[in-house]
């Protein structure tokens, strides 16, 4: 079987490009990938350094950018150009930074690095580890056509999506649909050293209250758990009517306290059978589907992203509309 081509778009004279172009190689040939930077491999695609950069984004079946810089420093404008190159011929980029991207590369597929943490031993070894994740990810990425109207990435669960990156990274918005708070996310994506499991609730009380950006809103919508519907849902997943309700209960009350004094939070809840659970982070959309005898998190999910209006007219619609419907925690339903 012919390698998995990777093409690594980074600065050379950057101090840790050399350590990290190691660190890349090593880590991508243990999942069946050959990475190549442009000025290491032979090719003919004329005597310029840009010539031979085009030439290797076309043949690469995933891209690999280094986007990190030196603090206080600006992100390398050449790198972002071949990021841009590869994007737009549908190739899945893993976008390493230390600092925010252009808002339309942000939803990408992204691991944090600053680059002194290659000297930790620890760091590093998380720093790797996170890293043959990530090109897996674009791995499972390679081939996927876009429509006409959009691009769906699909994971078979919820486990694939990092959402303690996507809350941290939100800028202007997070408008979450789902029924209960206290479910498990990025079992995959955690230290391995973590203590206890990270939930949605968890995330989202750590988080929110760092967004200082003029404008920023939380929207959160949760099934209420006076709700007939609620019963209907703990039959549904075989648990006791009693626990599920009090469950709901108890992380939607946790969410109210640690977050109602803040102007930029939302919370409410809706008395209606779910159809999907929907999670907005800015432009970007994780979608997952609701099934009959299981939870959600562990049903086929999609992201898109908003941009395209298809996408935009659909979810964002869906989630209005429930809004709308909708009562705060607490008060009596009309």
């Amino acid at each position: 079987m012919n390698p998995i081509n990777a093409f690594l778009m980074q600065p050379f004279s950057v101090d840790h490009a050399n350590a990290l172009r190691q660190i890349v190689k090593e880590v991508a040939e243990k999942v069946g990938c050959e990475v190549w930077r442009a000025d290491e491999r032979p090719i003919d695609a004329g005597p310029r350094l840009q010539d031979r950069i085009d030439a290797y984004i076309k043949k690469s079946d995933i891209g690999i950018a280094d986007c990190t810089s030196p603090s206080n420093g600006t992100i390398n404008s050449n790198v972002l150009l071949e990021v841009g190159a590869a994007l737009a011929l549908q190739i899945p980029v893993v976008i390493i930074a230390n600092q925010p991207l252009p808002s339309n590369i942000r939803g990408n597929i992204y691991l944090e690095l600053n680059p002194s943490d290659l000297m930790d031993k620890e760091k590093k070894k998380l720093f790797e580890e996170m890293l043959q994740i990530r090109i897996e990810e674009a791995i499972n990425q390679i081939g996927h056509a876009r429509t006409e109207n959009f691009v769906a990435h699909g994971y078979p669960d919820r486990e694939g999506i990092d959402f303690n990156l996507l809350i941290r990274r939100a800028e202007r918005r997070i408008y979450i649909l789902t029924t209960n708070l206290g479910y498990v996310v990025g079992k995959k994506h955690a230290k391995r050293s973590a203590k206890e499991e990270n939930t949605i609730l968890k995330a989202l009380i750590e988080e929110i209250p760092k967004k200082k950006k003029e404008g920023f809103e939380v929207r959160i919508l949760a099934l209420d758990p006076d709700s007939n519907y609620t019963n209907d849902r703990a039959d549904s997943l075989n648990r006791s009517r009693r626990e599920f309700r009090e469950e709901v209960r108890t992380n939607l009350d946790t969410l109210t306290n640690q977050l109602q004094n803040l102007h930029k939070v939302e919370i409410k809840v809706y008395d209606e059978y779910p159809l999907q659970m929907t999670f907005f982070f800015d432009d970007i959309i994780v979608n997952s589907a609701v099934a009959a005898s299981r939870s959600s998190r562990y049903c086929v999910t999609y992201v898109h992203n908003l941009t395209y209006r298809s996408v935009r007219d659909t979810f964002e619609k869906h989630f209005d509309e429930l809004w709308g419907r909708s009562h705060d925690p607490g008060r009596p339903r009309n």
